[in-house]
């Protein structure tokens, strides 16, 4: 008898993200979770792990931690998310045009599809948030937060079967990775048909998680927990990356892990920091051509193209590139840095 998490090295490896510019992931299915806040009121990797905590002079850059959002998912059925502010904002005077603590709703479901193979599952979630504040926000992104307490050093405390049995295995939680937007419908030949135009995926350096997770700590975040290496941006209704006072913007997020039947992660936990970044950044999505993510990055006007993997590929001058050759996904992981030089470009320009 086959032992089923031998699949787990199948699907979605931490080195298929080293090179996912020629490989990548297959995708995910498109669904709806809405996620309703109000903005004001809220508050290349190394072989040595990095500390936890970095020193204050890494805080130049300007990133603001808003605050926590703990979200609860349960495919196909409905979902919870609750946002938790900083201290600093939660001690502040509510004032009259209310811009210091979030409203929150929810709406929708995420819903998940098997490959044709059976070989793994893909699902998304779209979160929506509303600006009901007076000022407009730009940059804001949410980016996931591990914690050696939680399963395997992950974001995830928790995990379930359809059925709703526990699920405690760390390499369960470690197999379970970003992916790609893609239609909810496989094509002809049963391949997964990427929408990479949908895609919110955004990676971090390891510098800059270090500096998030000094200023979450700063904020009143869990002392123990670390910023990993990737999350998601917003985006406005007319794609930017500002969204206006009463207006709404959206940000994908999508999940990929084995297929092991009922034994298959359909419930699960996590937790996320809503921050602000003075860099407009859009980083390439796993199986994205660098020419699609370039003219991503220049139809809203990014000043920043972000890489995962070891090929040779950057952005146009007029474009930073920002690489992370092998994002950290887990507390404890062993990051692998870039070799040097890179290989030859891997992906069509």
């Amino acid at each position: 008898m086959t032992d089923p998490k031998a699949k787990l090295r199948e699907p979605h490896t931490h080195t298929e993200f080293r090179d996912m510019s020629a490989r990548g992931v297959r995708g995910f299915l498109r669904s709806s979770l809405a996620l309703l806040l109000g903005l004001g009121l809220i508050g290349c990797g190394s072989s040595a792990p990095t500390p936890a905590h970095p020193t204050s002079s890494e805080s130049a850059r300007g990133l603001k931690v808003l605050g926590t959002v703990k979200v609860t998912i349960d495919e196909g059925n409905s979902s919870e998310v609750i946002f938790i502010p900083n201290t600093s904002l939660q001690n502040q005077t509510v004032i009259a045009d209310n811009n210091v603590i979030p409203q929150l709703t929810v709406n929708g479901v995420c819903k998940g599809v098997n490959n044709a193979q059976n070989t793994y599952r893909i699902g998304a979630c779209t979160f929506e948030l509303l600006n009901n504040t007076t000022q407009p926000y730009s940059n804001l992104a949410q980016y996931f937060v591990g914690n050696p307490n939680r399963i395997g050093g992950t974001t995830f405390t928790e995990l379930k079967t359809s059925a709703g049995a526990l699920i405690t295995d760390a390499s369960m939680a470690r197999s379970m990775l970003p992916s790609a937007p893609a239609d909810t419908v496989l094509d002809s030949n049963g391949q997964v048909k990427f929408l990479y135009s949908a895609s919110d995926f955004q990676v971090l350096t390891p510098a800059e998680a270090r500096q998030l997770t000094l200023e979450s700590v700063a904020v009143g975040g869990d002392p123990n927990s670390r910023v990993l290496e990737y999350g998601a941006r917003v985006r406005a209704a007319d794609g930017g990356r500002t969204l206006l006072p009463g207006s709404k913007g959206t940000m994908t997020i999508g999940w990929k892990r084995p297929w092991l039947g009922d034994q298959t992660i359909r419930q699960w936990q996590y937790t996320m920091i809503l921050a602000v970044d003075p860099t407009g950044r859009i980083t390439r999505a796993p199986g994205e051509t660098t020419a699609s993510a370039v003219a991503r990055a220049q139809a809203v006007g990014a000043t920043e193209v972000g890489f995962v993997g070891i090929d040779s590929d950057v952005a146009p001058v007029a474009l930073k590139t920002v690489r992370n050759c092998d994002p950290l996904f887990y507390v404890g992981q062993t990051t692998t840095p870039c070799p040097t030089p890179l290989p030859v470009s891997l992906s069509a320009r």
